[in-house]
């Protein structure tokens, strides 16, 4: 069939075929799987002995303890939908690019992306962040993105 192909087909991860990752953190139908002898539902790939040693998913984040020390300007705290596309650096160039060419840091206005040089206009830490989550769409994250953007004023 000429249509098979062309076309490719994309799966979306699920859970076991039913729950989006997020939501089945606490589902207890996704727990105490060692106990289990054999998941019929479950794809595994070939050679794998169709036994689980665990839970599917473990909801246990990944934390960081960071100083905040005088002289840091912003904090952001962001999902993987924006890490998924952006790197640090690149997060931090694209804050410091809306800091920059109006407010100079003062929170009170900050240049937008569509604006040329001189016409800034007044942004919040919050158009800031909503900013980096269309920068995130834009470069193709597929996942859910949240930013949160918090500045320092010493």
């Amino acid at each position: 069939n000429v249509v098979e192909d062309v076309v490719q087909w994309v799966t979306i991860s699920r859970v076991c075929g039913e729950l989006a990752v997020s939501r089945s953190l606490g589902d207890p139908d996704f727990k105490d799987m060692a106990s289990q002898p054999e998941c019929p539902f479950f794809a595994f790939p070939d050679g794998h002995d169709r036994t689980f040693s665990s839970d599917l998913l473990l909801a246990t984040p990944e934390v960081q303890h960071v100083k905040i020390e005088e002289g840091d300007e912003f904090l952001v705290l962001a999902s993987d939908g924006l890490w998924d596309v952006l790197n640090l650096e690149q997060v931090v160039q694209t804050v410091k690019k809306f800091m920059g060419a109006a407010g100079k840091g003062t929170g009170s206005a900050f240049a937008s992306a569509d604006d040329g040089p001189g016409e800034a206009q007044d942004m919040t830490c919050d158009d800031i962040a909503k900013e980096l989550c269309r920068l995130a769409l834009r470069l193709g994250s597929a996942d859910n993105i949240t930013v949160i953007l918090v500045f320092f004023h010493w």
